[in-house]
């Protein structure tokens, strides 16, 4: 009889403690900037390769590596501490020219994920927490080329870290400062969520 009153206490905390610290539904919007990462590293391994175009060596410049963003990302928290997120991020545009023997090609690149997440979160207060992320991206890309040939690139996965900062601002409302990397793209973002 000893043993039956223990369990139901214990099975009577465990169901308190979850309805105190239920789950909650949120949506966000974020918005920051990139810096492309393999664009720079790709002309320095041109350059380091020292190729030969007609006799003339072929040079590599970044145009144009960073960009501005837009995130929207949705999720669950199921507690306090750990969650699933699962969002879309247009990452602007980049562009870089290759010149050998006197004629320059620019190109360009237009890169958009998706991605899906865990979130582990450690509030620091009522109001204030730190959170990472891990998950997969999938990365959809536009290049171009001045030459007028294009691809569309497709179906490239890869892993998804990030950080964030986030400060509840009511039971409705966060703000949110993170710091995200796509493979090769990081981003820096600022943004609200909505908690329903």
């Amino acid at each position: 009889m000893k043993n039956i009153l223990i369990f139901h206490t214990l099975v009577s905390l465990v169901v308190l403690s979850l309805q105190a610290d239920a789950g909650e539904f949120f949506v966000g919007l974020n918005a920051g900037t990139t810096k492309f990462r393999a664009l720079n590293d790709a002309c320095d391994d041109l350059l380091e390769d020292n190729i030969l175009v007609g006799g003339f060596p072929l040079t590599c410049a970044v145009d144009d590596d960073s960009d501005k963003s837009l995130s929207i990302n949705a999720g669950y928290n199921f507690n306090r501490f750990l969650g699933l997120e699962l969002g879309y991020v247009d990452m602007g545009e980049y562009a870089a020219s290759v010149t050998a023997a006197g004629l320059t090609v620019s190109a360009t690149a237009e890169i958009d994920y998706t991605y899906a997440s865990f979130v582990v979160s450690a509030p620091l207060t009522d109001k204030f927490s730190l959170s990472a992320r891990v998950g997969a991206a999938n990365a959809d890309a536009e290049i171009g080329s001045q030459l007028g040939i294009s691809d569309q690139v497709e179906d490239e996965t890869a892993a998804f870290v990030g950080a964030s900062a986030d400060f509840r601002l009511n039971n409705h409302l966060s703000i949110q400062v993170r710091y995200d990397t796509f493979d090769e793209v990081d981003i820096t973002s600022a943004g609200i969520r909505l908690h329903f």
